[in-house]
């Protein structure tokens, strides 16, 4: 058995908690990008449906697939002054 010195377990210690600290604030930072993606989802789904009635299922779908918040975002933009869906160019 290898002999540990009181500075080795006090590295590994500290690592380890490092490590965790590390691991939930970029488990926080995901939670906050997912949530802002599917709320500009949601945002941009209920924009087309005032504007131009209930969606088909292609459409939604598509929406729900983009991953960009920025992609999302220029939708949501041109969404306000189309005329129709087909402008979109989903």
């Amino acid at each position: 058995m290898d002999y540990v010195t009181s500075w080795e377990r006090r590295g590994t210690c500290e690592g380890f908690v490092k490590g965790h600290a590390e691991g939930v604030e970029e488990g926080i930072e995901k939670g906050i990008e997912k949530g802002a993606l599917q709320t500009l989802r949601d945002v941009l789904l209920d924009i087309l449906t005032t504007r131009f009635g209930p969606l088909n299922a292609a459409v939604s779908d598509r929406i729900r697939s983009i991953e960009s918040t920025k992609e999302l975002r220029r939708l949501m933009h041109t969404a306000l002054t189309v005329n129709s869906l087909q402008e979109l160019s989903l």
